[in-house]
């Protein structure tokens, strides 16, 4: 018998059945369907923790401190020497120190950020009120939104923040930063005028926050970094440069320790909800066993007549699991469908959720694309597990036994 035969005859034989087949096919697709709305919603929190921990230019950051050295210093000389290694793009050097801000009679105790002009290029700072990045110049002052909220303005009057006069005062870290004449400077006073209103997009937690240019500064003389920024061209090239600045004896770190953390405790966590997934379709695979095994039982003189008409026992097997193949194909399509269906439905809830209680919405439910593909093989896998014995059953089966089974 030719094997479009084969395949004609199996399709008719699921559709003689059609409630047995209809819920078969169903079970598949809920067990199916069950297992990638789990890897789904697994694979989408880690790339909603990876987005809000790392970005796009963090893969290709490495941060430089000296803090383990007392003796090695990072100052211009040493990031001259880190910005001549290859692959190197931009150094973006800082020094943390903190002070006191004078504002409108108020004295609050912040961190003070002093900075190259490309760091709110390359940080996660977002502009909410003020001049923009491109248009911010020495010697002025730029605060994070929880400043002007401390002192009592709202976000929508933060507009009003704009223009104001501050003195800030500027504790150095000991020894970090000298004068001309060789001695530390311990502090540094300085009347600005607060150019722009910034909020950190990672951070949610961060303390109040001036930033400075270290233009703003024209009396430091060479001063050692608290950290240095380095920029990659080319995020591939992250494990050499890392290796060659250690060599130099600064510590490094990188978003990639963290991604590394991150992917590793989200594979754990995939695993236990594949674990827990695959219980349905087990359970699932059982009632589709249960099935074909009972449609072997009521086509037994069938399958006897076709066998005494001369189908070779061959085809009468291809023909089991051409059935077995349809219902498993069938469920995964269907289940594959069904997923997408109910992780739309589940997203959306979850964010009109968020926004009736004022949460910013955020996105936790990505399917890979080739989740879809190991689906498919996984369905066809099902089907040659399940259909193999009542195929084995009904191709030994003797003409003579089948015609006289009741």
């Amino acid at each position: 018998m030719k094997f479009f035969e084969l395949v004609r005859i199996a399709i008719l034989n699921l559709l003689n059945r059609k409630s047995r087949s209809f819920f078969t096919i169903f079970a598949i697709a809920i067990g199916m369907a069950f297992v990638i709305i789990l890897l789904s919603i697994g694979y989408g929190l880690e790339r909603l923790v990876q987005e809000q921990t790392v970005g796009l230019d963090a893969l290709r950051s490495i941060d430089v401190d000296s803090e383990q050295s007392a003796v090695l210093l990072l100052n211009s000389d040493s990031v001259n020497k880190i910005k001549q290694l290859e692959g190197v793009e931009t150094i973006i050097p800082q020094i943390n120190c903190v002070g006191k801000l004078k504002l409108g009679g108020s004295v609050l105790d912040i961190t003070v950020l002093v900075m190259d002009n490309n760091y709110l290029k390359y940080s996660y700072k977002s502009l909410v009120a003020g001049k923009s990045f491109a248009e911010l110049s020495s010697p002025n002052l730029i605060v994070n939104e929880i400043i002007p909220n401390i002192l009592g303005t709202k976000n929508e009057d933060v507009n009003n923040f704009i223009g104001q006069k501050a003195e800030l005062e500027i504790i150095f870290p000991t020894n970090i930063i000298k004068s001309e004449d060789g001695l530390a400077i311990q502090t540094r006073k300085k009347d600005l005028t607060i150019e722009s209103v910034v909020t950190d997009r990672k951070n949610q937690k961060e303390s109040p926050t001036a930033y400075l240019f270290f233009d703003s500064l024209p009396e430091l003389n060479n001063p050692s970094y608290s950290k240095v920024k380095v920029l990659l061209s080319d995020q591939e090239r992250l494990t050499e440069v890392r290796a060659k600045i250690e060599a130099m004896g600064y510590t490094t770190s990188s978003a990639f320790d963290t991604l590394e953390q991150i992917q590793t405790v989200f594979t754990t966590f995939r695993i236990i909800l594949m674990v827990i997934g695959f219980v349905g379709v087990t359970i699932a695979i059982l009632g589709m066993f249960n099935t074909l095994t009972i449609s072997l039982l009521d086509r037994m003189r069938e399958i006897g007549i076709m066998k005494a008409l001369g189908t070779r026992n061959s085809s009468v097997f291809i023909l089991f699991f051409i059935e077995s193949i349809t219902i498993s194909l069938l469920g995964s399509i269907l289940g594959i469908i069904l997923s997408f269906v109910l992780g739309f439905i589940l997203e959306k809830s979850f964010q009109i959720i968020a926004l009736g209680r004022g949460v910013s919405p955020v996105s936790f439910y990505y399917t890979p694309p080739y989740i879809v593909f190991y689906i498919i093989l996984i369905g066809l896998f099902i089907g040659l597990i399940t259909g193999f014995y009542p195929a084995i059953r009904a191709h030994k089966l003797k003409p003579l036994d089948a015609l006289r089974y009741e």
